[in-house]
């Protein structure tokens, strides 16, 4: 109904993609919902007779399965820094991508120094007008993605000292009937107390 859809869908969809779910796919976007509403006639069938997951073989695998969020006892840094020292000799640094060109045998990055790299896959992290903007397949690629409804988002990140929230939590996230400046708030100094650097303070990611 619609108090379900704009008290609870709208939030847990904008936290995500930040978009309207009412413009989104669910095949795209939720296509295990989509599933169950089409074998077997609504969300609430689907979930309780969706099979559990199997016992994994790894003990590891097992206990981050009964959390769901984990992080790194040094923070996300962690992730990128190893790898950085694992791939070392693969990483170009400061080495924007000028062009990307279609080839028949794969992709050629032309990047700003001049050098030009021979690829069979690329995967991008860039916002769609920005890669489409790279593209010279001629085409029309660079006019389709173009098109391609894009919303941009912020993360901002605050910390306070000597300051403690007045309630535990994760977080909360704001339907968009509310008008306000962020699409929700995740207490981070509640999720993961491990990585205060005190007991009494408060960190906060804005989106």
């Amino acid at each position: 109904g619609g108090a379900w859809a704009d008290g609870l869908i709208d939030p847990f969809v904008s936290g995500i993609y930040a978009g309207d779910c009412s413009k989104l796919s669910v095949k795209s976007c939720f296509p295990l919902l989509d599933q169950w509403e089409q074998k077997r006639g609504s969300l609430l069938k689907g979930a309780l007779s969706h099979p559990r997951s199997p016992p994994h073989p790894s003990p590891y695998v097992q206990a981050m399965r009964k959390h769901s969020l984990f992080s790194f006892k040094e923070g996300m840094e962690t992730l990128p820094r190893a790898l950085a020292e694992r791939l070392a000799d693969s990483i170009r640094y400061n080495a924007a991508v000028k062009q990307l060109e279609m080839k028949s045998g794969g992709i050629a990055l032309h990047l700003e120094n001049g050098e030009v790299i021979q690829a069979t896959k690329v995967i991008s992290t860039l916002p769609v007008p920005a890669l489409a903007s790279l593209l010279s397949s001629g085409g029309g690629l660079e006019k389709e993605m173009s098109s391609i409804p894009y919303a941009s988002l912020a993360i901002v990140n605050v910390g306070f000292d000597h300051f403690q929230l007045p309630y535990p939590g994760f977080g909360y996230l704001v339907p968009s009937r509310e008008k306000e400046k962020i699409l929700g708030c995740v207490f981070d100094s509640s999720i993961f107390p491990q990585q205060n650097r005190s007991p009494d303070q408060a960190r906060l990611t804005l989106m």
